[in-house]
């Protein structure tokens, strides 16, 4: 429930603050007071699209905070884990008059995006220009009063799968028809690569190769001449045993154990290295015996000229020739892939039809049941119109995540007159006595805790316009109620009553919004929605009689 409004720079408010109860709550007031700002303001705090226009003239900044009181569990806010404290959520909003803006909820930073999601459960705004007026909405209220959602978001998702089982065949036939036109040269490139066989990092071996092959006799020297001075220049390994002889003789009681220990070490390690320096030179003889600089040279030109063919790395060649023999492989086995792609679409929109045509089924159950349970609301609110749910098969390339039926709400207003679409057949009085009806209807299946009504009651008048009051509080004894209207019948049954005034302040209109708690001040308000300006003695009684009806 909504417990207060509090705005501030809207328009032509300066600031106000509107504590609001259960019930039915109405507002009225002259024609241009200002009701429409205390709507806009309610958009505006939850999350609806704002100009900078809005901003009060003169004010840097414009905010608007609400106050809900919640009854748990709070499913609706498990997505935004915002924190509930006393059943109570705050949510602010400012924009200042370059654009920018903050929202808030429960002093926790969020988007407009979030803002709005949260507001679509909150509160419910109805009027002239109702959403509900639109086709395109009647299918979400139809399924949503017959709790088709979860149906209905298999249809989706089974349309989803379907079209993309069909974008993957149509992409896969458009690819085999490429590599079917490009085979032949497909299957000399793969020849080519073939008979090359080029090998994983092949150019880096190359190169070292080829670094080898250039440098031969300077390393092959390099070896020969190391050994060469330690086993001739300078007889190491002599000299390292002559050592370990000496400190044998002089090791009296063990003092020089460490010292011969060490030479041992050092001696083993001198043969060792001798014989690797040996086996060096041998094995650097033999592995570049049968290598040619030039044999090398042209291995790297050629690996080179084919990556650069192919637009790819010479360490991607490999997997290049590996990717030609699949699109070879694909192109023999085309006809058995894109069998079974058309196989998959086909079961994709067999699945599809058949979930849409049970929706169908369901939604036409779900439309019976609809009209006949507006037939009975109908008739208090003075209207012997029928409404009929009107399903208009669709051909099959027009089938759509939401079926394959478009569905509108038509409406006879008199027996015996035609049915029609609702937003052409139907007077304003009309109008406004269905779409009254549907939404009290449609609300027992998606109860919103808050419904606003902004002068559903145009066109109505006399015992049309007290049967719509008596309907509206009827209502508000599940869920509160806001009405703005311009009846005092409707009026009449507000269990809270506020005026909306302006006046010019310090030079400058200036909107206020008072509950009228006291009998006299409702029957002064409803006198004067009776006669206008002039409140006469007649009009009073008259607003007494309603208000004691």
């Amino acid at each position: 429930m909504l417990q207060s409004i509090t705005a501030s720079n809207i328009a032509v408010v300066s600031h106000i603050h509107v504590d609001l109860c259960s019930g039915l709550n109405v507002f009225t007031g002259e024609t241009g007071a200002g009701k429409s700002v205390l709507l806009d303001a309610l958009a505006f705090g939850l999350g609806s699209r704002a100009q900078t226009t809005l901003i009060r003239e003169g004010a840097h900044e414009a905010s608007v905070t609400l106050v809900f009181e919640l009854i748990p569990p709070y499913t609706f806010l498990e997505d935004l884990h915002i924190p509930i404290e006393d059943n109570t959520l705050i949510i602010r909003r400012f924009m200042t008059k370059d654009g920018k803006g903050k929202c808030f909820i429960n002093d926790t930073a969020t988007t407009v995006s979030s803002l709005k999601t949260l507001g679509e459960s909150l509160i419910e705004i109805h009027g002239q220009f109702d959403r509900l007026l639109l086709p395109t909405h009647h299918r979400m209220a139809l399924d949503s009063f017959g709790d088709l959602e979860p149906l209905s978001k298999e249809v989706q998702e089974t349309y989803e799968k379907w079209k993309k089982a069909e974008r993957d065949l149509f992409q896969t036939k458009q690819i085999l028809q490429t590599q079917l036109e490009n085979k032949e040269y497909t299957e000399f490139c793969a020849q080519e690569l073939q008979q090359f066989n080029p090998q994983p990092k092949e150019e880096e071996t190359l190169v070292q190769q080829r670094s080898l092959v250039l440098h031969k006799e300077k390393i092959q020297s390099a070896l020969k001449n190391a050994l060469r001075e330690l086993q001739e220049k300078a007889p190491v390994e002599s000299i390292f045993k002559n050592t370990y002889r000496f400190l044998q003789q002089g090791n009296v009681d063990g003092q020089l154990s460490l010292l011969i220990e060490r030479t041992d070490l050092l001696l083993v390690e001198i043969q060792e290295f001798m014989s690797e320096l040996e086996q060096a030179g041998q094995e650097f003889e033999e592995q570049n015996q049968e290598l040619s600089l030039e044999f090398l040279e042209q291995r790297l030109f050629s690996l080179r000229a084919l990556a650069k063919k192919h637009r790819c790395s010479p360490d991607d060649l490999p997997d290049f020739l590996l990717q030609l023999q699949v699109n070879l492989d694909a192109i023999s086995n085309s006809d058995a892939s894109v069998k079974a792609l058309e196989k998959e679409a086909d079961l994709c929109k067999l699945t599809y039809k058949n979930k849409a045509t049970d929706l169908s089924a369901k939604r036409k159950e779900v439309a019976h049941y609809l009209e006949k349970v507006i037939a009975q609301e109908l008739p208090p609110l003075k209207l012997q119109a029928h409404l009929k749910v009107n399903f208009h098969s669709i051909p099959e390339d027009q089938w759509s995540e939401h079926g394959m039926e478009t569905i509108e709400f038509f409406v006879s207003t008199n027996p015996g007159d035609p049915f029609g679409p609702l937003s052409k057949i139907a007077s304003g009085g009309e109008l406004s006595r269905i779409m009254l009806a549907l939404k009290v209807v449609l609300n027992q299946k998606n109860q919103v805790p808050t419904l606003i009504f902004d002068e559903i009651d145009t066109g109505t008048g006399g015992s049309v316009a007290d049967a719509m009051g008596k309907r509206l509080h009827g209502l508000a004894k599940n869920v509160q109620v806001l009405a703005v209207t311009h009846s005092p019948q409707v009026a009449s049954y507000g269990d809270h009553h506020y005026f909306v005034s302006k006046a010019l302040e310090e030079g400058r209109m200036k909107t206020t919004i008072e509950e009228l708690r006291d009998h006299s001040q409702k029957v002064e308000e409803i006198a004067r929605m009776l006669s206008g300006s002039s409140i006469t003695p007649q009009a009073k009684a008259a607003a007494e009689e309603l208000l004691k009806d």
